[in-house]
């Protein structure tokens, strides 16, 4: 078999700055694919630019529960609104698991895939903002089903790379045998597209040109997602996110020529979510 690797950029749409940069990164870099925040106002636009300058950048969505509004009426999901009709954040939401109501779920996640298709688009996969399609199993049906009625390939829930400790950082631990277990094996069982390995390992203070080539270079054969975050910073992302400035230096690492030509030179196949099966 052959070393596979997606490059897969997350929050497209998110702002304009952050779409101008995954679209850089596609143009010029490794970035190979990317999932769009469809509930943000510029999500659409950057659906039109991205597909005005590239026929191979592959798009989906990036299914979302913990920023901005909703696209439904928040009147019909009340269970995962706050009093202002906004999203709840992470930690909120993870708090609220119990007591929010399945078909709200799965009414706003639809209307997100729908509203890409609106765009005039297909999505080819999806994932999930703050891997949140894995903090439930009525949610993780919804996932899986949202992939079966689109024929949509699908993130892994959980990364490969995740350690104890980012496991005891990002989740309860009353959750933990569910992600590691039961969402894994759901996604390995379910015939669906799906990459054979997830890395998230690219992030603050391991997104360097030294750590990036260590991950290529430990590939195994079969498919492999490396989750990015390439991006512009703004006043607009300043006021949502503390990975501001990082969204730059890994859209200059995403970009740099020696990394294409280390790809290149080792037995590397760039594809995306389009082109990996």
């Amino acid at each position: 078999m052959t070393k596979r690797v997606i490059f897969n950029a997350d929050d497209n749409g998110r702002t304009p700055s952050v779409a101008q940069g995954i679209l850089e990164a596609h143009l010029n870099g490794a970035v190979t694919s990317s999932t769009m925040m469809m509930n943000m106002p510029f999500a659409r636009e950057a659906i039109r630019l991205a597909k005005e300058k590239s026929d191979c950048f592959s798009l989906g969505v990036h299914l979302n529960l913990t920023l901005g509004k909703p696209l439904c009426d928040p009147v019909n999901i009340a269970s995962i609104v706050d009093q202002s009709g906004s999203f709840f954040t992470r930690a909120e939401l993870l708090q609220r698991v119990p007591s929010i109501e399945p078909e709200h779920v799965r009414r706003e996640w639809t209307a997100q895939v729908d509203a890409f298709l609106e765009s005039g688009y297909s999505p080819d996969h999806i994932d999930s903002h703050h891997h949140i399609a894995g903090f439930d199993e009525t949610w993780l049906e919804t996932y899986l089903e949202l992939a079966r009625t689109y024929d949509l390939a699908l993130r892994p829930f959980l990364p490969d790379d995740f350690s104890n400790k980012d496991l005891e950082r990002n989740f309860p631990k009353k959750m933990h045998h569910f992600l590691c277990e039961c969402a894994r094996q759901a996604v390995q069982t379910s015939e669906l597209n799906s990459p054979d390995i997830l890395l998230s390992g690219f992030f603050g203070s391991n997104a360097s040109l030294d750590h990036l080539l260590s991950m290529l270079s430990g590939l195994c054969d079969g498919v492999t997602e490396i989750i990015c975050h390439p991006g512009y910073s703004d006043a607009a992302l300043a006021r949502t996110s503390d990975y501001t400035h990082g969204r730059e230096h890994e859209l200059r690492l995403l970009s740099d020529p020696s990394l294409l030509k280390w790809i290149r030179a080792h037995d590397v196949e760039l594809c995306s979510y389009r082109s990996a099966w």
